[in-house]
């Protein structure tokens, strides 16, 4: 039986274990403190604290621009797939589900406001397949 480097090396004891794990986080603290994640956490946590949506520009924007929504997704990526690069068995440290061709990502929270990424999978042209998905939420979707 063939067992690939990277999983033997897990096998070696905890320290092998937790690298991935703290190179996760630390990607993700990097975007955390980073301008475009300070001013999104700091939108989400006013929001997330009663103040309407309309006074939280960056999150306005986030959640009305399809631009700046892109734009978000890319950064929020990108900060993260380094590390998935380097680290391939490293795992978000984030809520997330997958199924059928739907992905979630809880991407931050503060109070009881959430940021998520949903995104469905591309189908080829002519296929007949749509994604077939609900998704129900015990409060304000948008």
């Amino acid at each position: 039986m063939h067992i690939h480097p990277d999983i033997a090396a897990l096998r070696g004891g905890s320290p092998a274990q937790r690298r991935p794990a703290e190179q996760m986080r630390e990607a993700l603290n990097a975007w955390q403190d980073g301008d475009g994640g300070q001013r999104i956490l700091r939108d989400l946590e006013a929001y997330g604290a009663g103040e309407p949506l309309a006074d939280c520009c960056q999150l306005h924007a986030l959640v009305n621009d399809h631009q700046q929504a892109l734009g978000f997704a890319d950064e929020w990526c990108g900060a993260l797939l380094a590390t998935v690069r380097n680290a391939p068995l490293a795992e978000m440290p984030l809520r997330y589900t997958y199924s059928q061709g739907l992905s979630t990502v809880q991407v931050c929270e503060s109070g009881g406001a959430t940021l998520s990424l949903v995104a469905y999978e591309r189908q080829s042209e002519g296929s007949g397949n749509s994604p077939m998905s609900a998704v129900f939420a015990d409060r304000e979707s948008r």
